[in-house]
């Protein structure tokens, strides 16, 4: 603006210079009037994958933006255009694409300098800087604030992947993170494992599914973890496998006469999940036995014992089988008998 000195100076000169000198203060005043600051929060905004949430920003002083140009863009994109209204119309050329159908303004608050934004579905890929630009015939400014993006993910799979070097191969899969967790193998004792690097794959949406394999061999437990955590979260699960062991081979002995037939025995012991028994005669068919009695010990392992009793054949030969589908384990052991 012009001082006093300026505008004596300028008075003297006649009535034109006097007329100009009010124009140049009149088109000043209109300037300063056109002034105004962007204004937004100053902690970063928190959004739960899912949610939606208002991205805040606003005139001070609070005048009208009904009649300027409003852009919010992602400052983490180079072509960053996630809302735009000019002319008093939404522009939606340009849009980066993840985000059309999720933005909007209050355009019935826009007469009072509310230009906040509405993203709704928030997703992964929303993380990022998000400027607000306000643009007037003859000022601008704008207000940067950061979206960060929390999404807990599921809790973690683990599967048997069968032998591998000398060991047993286990994976463990999680998905849906953001930010991108970690995967931690441990044992019984709570030791981390060493394990594979991990297989990371982010999405359209920017979620995480991680998968890691491990080797491992076995202990007196059998027992191991998978954990996945996200430390910026502050989330953490755990999945505990117990490893599948294979027992003893069945042992068969003779019980003698029983309800007129010869009673025998079958046990086996050691085996973790609990297996089955199965008495066969010597052409495969399944005998009829009592019901198995079985035992799991202080460490979960299981011991099962079979009685049966068998009418004399022309073989007399039987066989007690032990079997875990699960594992994919199958023992027998045959006994002859003699005959009377």
């Amino acid at each position: 603006m012009l001082d006093l000195l300026s505008l004596s100076g300028i008075m003297e000169t006649g009535p034109d210079s006097l007329f100009l000198t009010l124009l140049l203060l009149l088109h000043s005043s209109h300037s300063v009037s056109e002034r105004f600051e962007v204004l937004g929060p100053s902690d970063s905004i928190v959004a739960v994958a899912g949610d939606d949430i208002i991205l805040p920003c606003y005139l001070k002083p609070n005048i009208s933006a009904e009649d300027m140009t409003v852009d919010w863009l992602n400052l983490d994109f180079l072509d960053g255009r996630v809302f735009r209204y000019q002319n008093h119309r939404i522009i939606r050329e340009d849009q980066i694409l993840f985000y059309s159908g999720r933005t909007s303004l209050y355009e019935e608050e826009l007469w009072r300098g509310n230009t906040s934004l509405k993203l709704t579905r928030v997703q992964g890929t929303d993380e990022g800087r998000y400027k607000c630009l306000i643009q007037s015939k003859s000022w601008y400014d704008d207000f940067t604030v950061q979206v960060l993006v929390k999404a807990v993910g599921s809790k973690p799979v683990v599967s048997i992947e069968g032998h591998r070097e000398g060991g047993m191969g286990l994976l463990c899969e999680t998905e849906g993170w953001h930010p991108e967790p970690e995967l931690v193998w441990l044992d019984s004792k709570g030791v981390h494992l060493s394990a594979g690097p991990p297989e990371i794959d982010k999405d359209s949406k920017g979620f995480y599914t991680v998968k890691q394999h491990v080797i491992v061999q076995e202990t007196d437990t059998n027992r191991f973890t998978c954990r996945v955590q996200q430390s910026q979260i502050n989330e953490k699960m755990e999945t505990e496998i117990h490893l599948p062991i294979v027992g003893s081979k069945p042992v068969v002995s003779i019980e003698g006469h029983r309800g007129g037939g010869m009673g025998l025995l079958c046990e086996t012991e050691g085996w973790h999940p609990e297996p089955e028994l199965v008495w066969l005669d010597s052409k495969g068919v399944n005998l009829s036995a009592g019901p198995p009695e079985i035992d799991k010990d202080s460490k979960g392992f299981y011991t099962v014992k079979q009685h049966v009793i068998v009418q004399e054949t022309d073989t007399n030969r039987f066989t007690c089988r032990v079997q875990q589908s699960r594992i994919n384990e199958k023992m027998e052991m045959e006994i002859h008998l003699p005959s009377e």
